[in-house]
Parts: structure tokens; sequence; C-alpha cells
């Protein structure tokens, strides 16, 4: 740091504030901070897990489809679009997931995972 003689002379007006900080308050400032950086390591976690699951449960049901069915590239394509669709459509508000469990159980689906995670289909 230089003095104000020094400052001067380099054309320097400013003068850097200076702060002092109790331990306690610098631990709290430091806390707050790990805590605002360790909630957002955790929320893009949480987005990257649904992430993959989401792809990884699409290209299983694609698959099954495909293999079950006999769905070639075109309607693999129109099944992919309209499952996007319908997902923005409960992402935006304008369809409420009840709605689409009570579509599916009218079909005899019932949704509800079981212990061990897997979908019976039944009701």
């Amino acid at each position: 740091m230089s003095n104000r003689k020094e400052r001067r002379r380099a054309g320097n007006k400013e003068k850097v504030p200076t702060y002092n900080l109790t331990m306690p308050a610098m631990k709290q400032i430091i806390d707050a901070e790990v805590k605002k950086q360790v909630e957002t390591i955790r929320n893009e976690a949480a987005v990257k897990a649904i992430d993959f699951t989401l792809s990884q449960t699409v290209g299983v049901f694609m698959v099954s489809v495909h293999d079950e069915f006999g769905f070639g590239k075109e309607r693999l394509d129109r099944l992919i679009k309209r499952f996007n669709g319908n997902f923005d459509s409960v992402n935006a508000g304008n369809v409420e997931l009840a709605d689409i469990f009570a579509w599916c159980k009218e079909y005899g689906l019932d949704l509800t995972a079981r212990e061990d995670g897997v979908l019976d289909g039944k009701n």
C-alpha cells in the first residue's frame, strides 16, 4: 500500500477503503457464501439427475415401443414430438399431472411405482 504522497505522484487520488471485520462477522459472511454455493451445486446436481433419469426413461420407452410394436423412425419421431409437446404443456401449467394420471387410469394403467421402483401398469 502506498502513502498519500506516492498516490498523488502516481495521479491516483482515490483512497482505497479499508474495512475492519471481527472474526464472527467474517465467519458469518463466509458461511453465508458457502451455503449459497452449496445450494447452487445441489440444484445443478438435481437438474442433471432429473435430465439423466428422463433421458434414460424415454430411451428405454422408445426401444420398448420399437421392439414390441414395430415403430420405425417416422412413428418414433412423431411419438417423441408428441411427448415433448405434452411435457411442455405440463411444465407450462396448462395440464396437471393429476389429469395425466386420471387419463391413464381410465385406460387401466396405474403409474404408481412399487417399492422396487417398477411400474406394474395395472390397476
